[in-house]
């Protein structure tokens, strides 16, 4: 197999994550950088912001997220998913994905077309996030909290990082050492998935 694929395989979800690691929070920063404008997006429009926060900041994201989705979900869901919140607290930091509505709504598109492709941009930047931690042998996970813009479900962590108004947060990805690694997860008959026609 390629490095490529080798990659795809090795990524997991990975929850246990810790700060037993040679590298920096800078050091993902760096990385990061260097790819960023090479994640394909709909007519290269680039709308896809990365916000990396650490440190106390890390963990008053976490935090504020924590106390809104417990009064969010209901105890069967909340009771499964609260374990997430001090998890993401242990590792160097997290990769806040956030997709620019100004770009977003200047696709020259029509604006469930350019939804769409927000959500394309979105998914494929996301991706290469994993595989960028996966090729620095971080874990990470993604996660989904206080998404809904119009409904000022982000404005709260859009606030507290002084972030401009337009940004739309659509996904968290904690990252760090991994602790506990991740596990396959079940997946259907690659032949149902993948066919000629």
């Amino acid at each position: 197999m390629s490095a490529f694929t080798d990659l795809i395989h090795e990524r997991h979800s990975v929850y246990e994550i810790g700060r037993n690691t040679e590298h920096t929070v800078e050091d993902v920063v760096e990385a990061l950088r260097g790819v960023a404008g090479r994640f394909p997006s709909a007519g290269n429009s680039q709308t896809t912001r990365f916000v990396v926060v650490t440190g106390d900041k890390n963990d008053q994201v976490w935090d504020m997220l924590h106390e809104d989705q417990k009064v969010a979900m209901n105890p069967k869901m909340y009771e499964f998913f609260a374990p997430r919140f001090e998890q993401a607290k242990k590792g160097l930091g997290t990769v806040l994905m956030f997709e620019s509505r100004e770009k977003v709504e200047n696709m020259g598109m029509s604006p469930d077309r350019n939804e769409l492709y927000k959500e394309n941009n979105h998914g494929i930047a996301a991706f290469g996030v994993w595989l960028l931690m996966t090729d620095l042998g971080l874990g990470t996970s993604l996660q989904h909290y206080n998404v809904g813009f119009k409904q000022g479900f982000d404005a709260k962590i859009r606030e507290f990082l002084d972030l401009p108004a337009d940004y739309e947060m659509l996904a968290q990805m904690p990252f760090g050492s991994i602790e506990e690694p991740g596990t396959d997860k079940p997946s259907i008959d690659p032949e149902e998935q993948v066919f000629i026609a």
